[in-house]
């Protein structure tokens, strides 16, 4: 996998190279693998090229990924205005509603991403991404009393980084797990 990973990065580098400025697919593929390898801030800088100008279908799917490097990166404001925006400009996509629903529940704004989670179910109502996330917020609001004091003990750490995580704060996830993991306590729980 990792020869096959090298290779897609080669291409998609060699592509926006020579290309980026015709066409903004580069542009996003080379970000989208930007953020898979947790690049957040490489990412962002691509989607904004790939959107300026470009004139081209990917325009929106540049716009929308940006708002994802927004919310990997905690500018959740910024992307709630970016998202709500998208959402208004291309209301039939659900994808835009449900990764605005994210962003909602990562700013910790449930009604809000209860809401975008509607409108994107009431676009495609069987879209499974909208359907699983419309049901994990009853969990995520009920879990939320458990945040309201510091974790303790690394139990505790695990628990409010699973929250963190389910929010898509996955830089607070990571900040309560790194000093927990490798801990043999934990290991068989």
């Amino acid at each position: 996998r990792s020869a096959e990973w090298a290779d897609e990065i080669s291409f998609w580098e060699d592509v926006y190279r020579h290309q980026h400025r015709m066409n903004s697919t580069a542009g996003v593929e080379l970000g989208n693998l930007y953020l898979r390898a947790g690049m957040p801030r490489h990412a962002l800088a691509l989607y904004l090229e790939a959107r300026r100008g470009s004139g081209d279908s990917n325009e929106l799917m540049a716009v929308h990924n940006a708002a994802c490097a927004l919310l990997l990166l905690g500018r959740y404001d910024e992307a709630i205005a970016v998202l709500e925006r998208l959402v208004r400009v291309a209301p039939g996509i659900p994808k835009f509603h449900q990764t605005l629903a994210s962003v909602y529940l990562a700013a910790l704004q449930f009604d809000k991403a209860t809401r975008a989670l509607d409108a994107a179910l009431a676009v495609y109502p069987d879209y499974p991404g909208g359907k699983h996330l419309r049901g994990l917020i009853p969990r995520i609001r009920a879990s939320m009393a458990r945040l309201d004091k510091p974790p303790e003990t690394d139990r505790e750490r695990l628990v409010h980084a699973r929250i963190f995580s389910d929010l898509e704060r996955h830089p607070d996830a990571l900040r309560l797990l790194i000093p927990v993991v490798g801990k043999p306590a934990l290991a068989h729980d």
